[in-house]
C-alpha cells in the first residue's frame, strides 16, 4: 500500500463473497422455507454480517462467517476490509443489498450486498468519480459530512453478471 501512495497509484482493493446461500440446493435451511425464511435470511443472518462489515472488523467478519454461514468467500471480504482500513478507510457504507429470490423468488437463494470505504474528511485520496448504481451515481465528491470515498471498493458477492444485474452496480 505504501508502494502504491509513493508512486502516486490510484489504489482500489475488491474483496468478493456471497452472503448466505439458503436453501436445499445448498444444505442451510435452519429456518424452514417461504417468506419466513426469507426474512429470516434479510433480516437475521445477513443483517449481521452486514454490520460486521460495516463495523470495519476483519477478524469478526470471518469469525461470523464461521459460526453463522453468511459469508462463503469470508477471507476475501475481510482482506478487502483490512486492506481498506491500511489505506485509511474509517467508514463504510451499504451501497445495495439484495437476494436471489428478489430476482427469481425460490426455496433456495443466496444474499448479496455492496459496501463502500470511506477516508476520513480532508484526506487527499478520495477517488473521483465513484461507482454506479443504475442510473443513479455515488460521486467521489465529499458527503454532507465531509467524508471522500476511498480508493477501496469492495463489492461483496460473486463478481458475476447475474450478482451485478441483481444489484445494479457498475463497476
Amino acid at each position: 500500500m505504501d508502494i502504491g501512495r509513493e508512486l502516486g497509484l490510484r489504489i482500489k482493493v475488491l474483496g468478493s463473497t456471497d452472503l448466505t446461500h439458503y436453501g436445499a440446493n445448498y444444505g442451510f435451511s435452519p429456518e424452514g422455507s417461504g417468506p419466513q425464511a426469507v426474512r429470516w435470511v434479510r433480516e437475521q443472518n445477513d443483517r449481521e454480517m452486514v454490520d460486521t462489515m460495516l463495523a470495519l472488523d476483519p477478524q469478526a467478519v470471518i469469525q461470523r462467517a464461521l459460526a453463522h454461514q453468511n459469508a462463503c468467500c469470508a477471507g476475501a471480504a475481510a482482506a478487502a476490509l483490512a486492506a481498506g482500513l491500511q489505506l485509511g478507510a474509517r467508514r463504510a457504507d451499504t451501497v445495495a443489498y439484495a437476494t436471489s429470490y428478489d430476482k427469481h423468488p425460490g426455496e433456495s437463494f443466496v444474499g448479496y450486498v455492496g459496501i463502500v470505504f470511506s477516508l476520513p474528511p480532508g484526506d487527499g485520496v478520495g477517488v473521483p468519480g465513484g461507482i454506479a448504481r443504475g442510473n443513479q451515481k455515488f460521486s467521489g465528491s465529499a458527503d454532507s459530512r465531509g467524508a471522500r470515498p476511498v480508493r477501496v471498493k469492495a463489492h461483496f458477492c460473486s463478481i458475476s453478471k447475474t450478482c451485478s444485474r441483481l444489484m445494479g452496480l457498475v463497476m
